[in-house]
C-alpha cells in the first residue's frame, strides 16, 4: 500500500494524516539513514502494535516506511491497543494494513463493554477470508453476537493459526451461562464449514461446556484441516476414541497433540479394532484430565514418531469412586498402563538423539510422577493425582490407591541403557512397604543405581523384610544426595538396608553426592567389608574414596575441611 498522506480515512472521526514531518520529530537529529531493506528486516520482527507505533515516531524516514508497509501493521493487530472511546485509530489502524492477511490478537478477555468489541465483531464479519491468524479471549456474552457466529461458520481459506479461549462467569452454572447467549448457533455447530486448507495451528479452550462441538462435527473439522501441525483442544470436545482416531488418519502433518478430555468415551474394541493412524511427524503427545483408558483406548492405537515424548497427567478419583463409574479408572486400563506407555518410553530413550540412563519416581502423599529426564528438552513423564477432598483425613493410608499404578509403570520394559533410578518421596515415605510397588521393583533387575536421600531407606529396608523377592536386584552403586550428614540418622536408615544387602546383593559403591562441609563419623561402614565409599569435602575437587575393612577407619572420620 503506498504513502497514505492522501488517503481518506474509513471513518468520518479519523484523524487526518499529515504530510510533513512532525514538529516533534524536527526538534531532533535524525538518526543514522539505514537502508531500506535493513528496515524492513528490522519491522518484520514487530509484531505489537505498540512498538510499530513507537517506531513511526523515530524519525520521519522510518514513519514514511512503516507507512507504505501494510504488512507491519497488519502483522500487529493487537486489539489490546485499539480499545480507546473513539473509532478513529481502529479504522485508520485498519487502513493501513491494506490488503494484507492479518494476525487478529488479544490476551486480555474480550468482555461486553470492552470498547473495541464491536469493532473486533464487524472485523471478523468483514475481513474473514483475509484473517490468518486469530489468538482471543473472550467471555460468553463477548462472543454471542451474530457476526462472530457468522463469521467462524464461514469457511477459512487463509487461516493460518486459531487460537480462542471462552472463560466462564463466575458464580455461574452451565444452564445459567447459556442464558447470557441468546444468539448462539443451535445444533450441531461447524467451525470454519469444515473448510480451513491452511490451519496449522488450532487450539480451542473453553471454561465451560456450553461450545462443547458434537463428536461428528469436531471429527469432520478436523478431517477437514490436513495441514495441521498443533491441535490443542482443552474442556471444549466431547470425543470419543472413534471420533479421535478417525480424525488422527486424516492428520498425517500433525506434531504436537495436547488434549484434555474429562469425558473421554470409550467404544467396544470391535469399534476400534480396525483404526491404527499413522502420525509419523507427532514428536508430543500431552494429555491431561483423562482417565488410564487413554493406553488402550488411543495410545495404543496411533502410530507416532519413534522418538516422540509422552506427558500425561491423571487427575483420579478414589478407588471406590470409579468402581461405580463405568467411565472412570479400571482395573484392566491399570494393567495396560505400564505395557503401553513401556512401548512409547522404550522407543523413547531408543531415539532421543542423547544417552538416556535414568527414570525418576517422585511419591507424594497424594500424588506420583514417573519420568525420563533429557531428550530434546522435554521430558517423558506420567503423573497421577489424587484430588483431596475437604473431609479426607491426612493419613498414610490414601496412597494406597496409587500403588497399582506405581506398579504398573515401574514394572514396564525399559531398554537395558536405563541403569539409574532417582527416588523422592514427600510425606509418603511408607508408600514403599505396599506390596505392589515392592513387586515393582524387585522386577528392575537392569537398575545398578539408586539416586536418593537416606532417610528413605529406612522405608525401603522395612518393605524389603516384608517382600521374599529382593528390590532392586542388581543395585551395585547407592548415591546419596543428603545436603548435611548425620551419622546417628545414617546408622539408624542406611546401615540396616546395606546389612541386609550384604550376603545376597551387596552394594559395591556408597557415593555421597553433596560435598562434606561439616565432621561426621561414619566409621561404623567398616563392617561392610568390601564397600567402597565415596565422597568429596569442601574445598577439594577431586573425590576421596576409602574401601571398608582396609583397616583405616580414621578415614571414615569425615572431618568437613579442605
Amino acid at each position: 500500500m503506498g504513502d497514505l498522506a492522501d488517503a481518506v480515512p474509513i471513518l468520518p472521526s479519523a484523524p487526518a494524516m499529515h504530510t510533513g514531518p512532525p514538529a516533534a520529530l524536527e526538534r531532533h537529529a535524525p538518526p543514522p539513514e539505514l537502508n531500506r531493506d535493513i528496515l524492513g528486516v528490522i519491522f518484520e520482527h514487530c509484531d505489537h502494535l505498540g512498538v510499530v507505533r513507537d517506531l513511526s515516531q523515530v524519525c520521519w524516514g522510518w514513519r514514511d516506511h512503516l507507512l507504505k508497509s501494510p504488512s507491519v501493521w497488519a502483522r500487529a493487530f493487537d486489539l489490546e491497543m485499539l480499545d480507546q472511546k473513539s473509532d478513529a485509530w481502529r479504522a485508520l489502524v485498519l487502513q493501513r494494513t491494506g490488503h494484507e492477511l492479518l494476525s487478529v490478537r488479544r490476551r486480555r478477555p474480550v468482555l461486553w463493554d470492552t470498547p473495541s468489541r464491536p469493532f473486533l465483531a464487524d472485523l471478523l464479519y468483514r475481513h474473514w477470508a483475509r484473517i490468518r491468524d486469530v489468538d482471543l479471549v473472550v467471555t460468553p456474552e463477548a462472543l454471542d453476537d451474530p457476526r462472530m457466529w457468522g463469521a467462524l461458520r464461514r469457511p477459512a481459506p487463509a487461516l493460518r493459526t486459531f487460537s480462542c479461549a471462552l472463560l466462564g462467569i463466575p458464580g455461574l452454572a452451565h444452564p445459567d451461562v447459556l442464558l447470557h447467549m441468546p444468539n448462539r448457533p443451535r445444533g450441531n455447530f461447524v467451525l470454519f464449514a469444515n473448510y480451513a486448507p491452511a490451519l496449522m495451528e488450532l487450539r480451542l479452550v473453553a471454561h465451560f461446556p456450553a461450545l462443547s462441538l458434537s463428536a461428528a462435527a469436531s471429527r469432520t473439522l478436523l478431517g477437514s484441516t490436513g495441514n495441521l501441525r498443533r491441535l490443542v483442544l482443552a474442556r471444549t470436545v466431547r470425543m470419543s476414541d472413534v471420533d479421535l482416531l478417525t480424525a488422527c488418519m486424516q492428520l498425517p502433518c500433525i506434531e504436537t497433540l495436547t488434549l484434555s478430555l474429562a469425558r473421554f468415551k470409550r467404544s467396544p474394541p470391535s469399534h476400534t479394532d480396525a483404526l491404527r493412524p499413522l502420525v509419523p511427524r507427532l514428536k508430543l503427545i500431552e494429555l491431561t484430565e483423562i482417565n488410564p483408558c487413554i493406553y488402550s483406548a488411543f495410545l495404543d492405537h496411533i502410530v507416532p514418531a519413534a522418538d516422540c515424548a509422552l506427558s500425561i497427567a491423571h487427575p483420579l478419583v478414589s478407588w471406590s469412586e470409579s468402581a461405580a463409574d463405568s467411565s472412570s479408572l479400571e482395573a484392566q486400563d491399570v494393567g495396560h498402563m505400564g505395557c503401553v506407555a513401556g512401548h512409547y518410553a522404550y522407543s523413547y530413550i531408543e531415539h532421543a538423539g542423547v544417552p538416556l540412563d535414568t527414570i525418576q519416581l517422585t511419591i507424594a502423599r497424594q500424588e506420583f510422577v514417573f519420568e525420563i529426564p533429557g531428550g530434546h528438552g522435554c521430558q517423558f513423564r506420567i503423573a497421577a493425582e489424587q484430588k483431596r477432598r475437604e473431609n479426607d483425613e491426612d493419613d498414610e493410608d490414601v496412597p494406597d490407591f496409587l500403588a497399582p499404578l506405581v506398579a504398573s509403570l515401574l514394572g514396564a520394559p525399559l531398554p537395558p541403557c536405563i541403569t539409574t533410578l532417582k527416588m523422592e518421596f514427600r510425606r509418603a515415605d511408607n508408600f514403599l512397604c505396599r506390596a505392589p510397588p515392592l513387586q515393582a521393583l524387585a522386577s528392575m533387575g537392569a537398575i545398578t543405581v539408586l539416586d536418593t536421600y537416606s532417610f528413605y531407606l529406612a522405608h525401603l529396608h522395612r518393605g524389603q523384610l516384608e517382600q521374599p523377592a529382593l528390590p532392586l536386584p542388581a543395585l551395585a552403586t547407592l548415591v546419596l544426595r543428603d545436603r548435611a550428614l548425620d551419622a546417628g540418622a545414617l546408622q539408624e536408615g542406611m546401615l540396616p538396608f546395606l546389612v541386609h544387602r550384604f550376603y545376597a546383593a551387596p552394594v559395591a559403591v556408597l557415593e555421597f553426592a553433596s560435598a562434606v562441609d561439616a565432621p561426621c563419623d561414619l566409621r561404623f561402614l567398616d563392617v561392610l567389608t568390601g564397600l567402597k565409599v565415596v565422597w568429596t569435602v569442601a574445598g577439594r575437587l577431586r573425590p576421596l574414596e576409602y574401601v571398608c575393612g582396609s583397616g583405616d577407619t580414621a578415614q571414615l572420620w569425615f572431618a568437613g575441611g579442605p
